[in-house]
């Protein structure tokens, strides 16, 4: 009887390692070109909306509005989830959301120490999350499309030059909309192409 379990143990893990070796195609395009929709009007709004041009007002902003793609993305996460044609891909998901997970965590320490402890400048805040972000989209890329890795340098060039370069005490909205937006569009494409091509 051991051996029986310890038979499906490994089957188990063999079949969670080749979970994770191929290349993931259930990832949807849609959440990722409309979260980078939503970053861009975002942007757009952000002078209309806030009317008090306070850092702690730009924090909250830009954090709800990562809230709601959040949200958006995470819908999509949990239909494909549910109607995920076999295990394999119910665990490349969970393999993907893994790899991401603690970016998502560390942007969100980010928001709550600048917020909280108003020890970080408010300008340095969408460099570091673009920063963050394409290390999140770095950890992926063994999972997705190859050419996730140019999204993913986009990011950390883009934080580069905004840590380098925005000093304002309140930064514009396209320091955010803009760059977030721009990124999120290039791999909902890259998502995109590579759904058309696996079905093709």
């Amino acid at each position: 009887m051991q051996d029986i379990h310890r038979a499906l143990d490994q089957i188990s893990q063999i079949h969670d390692q080749l979970a994770v070796t191929r290349e993931f195609g259930g990832m949807r395009s849609l959440p990722a070109l409309l979260s980078g929709v939503f970053g861009v009007v975002s942007a757009a709004l952000q002078p209309l909306l806030l009317d008090e041009a306070t850092p702690s007002a730009f924090l909250v902003y830009w954090v709800l509005v990562a809230l709601l793609c959040l949200f958006v993305g995470g819908s999509a996460f949990c239909y494909g989830y549910l109607r995920a044609p076999s295990e394999i891909e119910r665990a490349q998901l969970r393999a993907v959301t893994a790899q991401f997970a603690p970016a998502l965590l560390a942007g969100a320490l980010v928001a709550l120490v600048a917020y909280e402890l108003e020890s970080l400048p408010v300008s340095a805040i969408p460099g570091l999350w673009a920063l963050i972000f394409g290390l999140g989209v770095f950890a992926t890329r063994t999972l997705l499309p190859h050419a996730i890795g140019w999204v993913a340098l986009y990011y950390l060039v883009a934080g580069a030059l905004l840590l380098v370069f925005v000093r304002a005490p309140f930064p514009s909205g396209w320091t955010v909309g803009g760059v977030f937006g721009l990124g999120q569009l290039g791999g909902g494409l890259v998502l995109l192409r590579n759904l058309q091509r696996s079905s093709a």
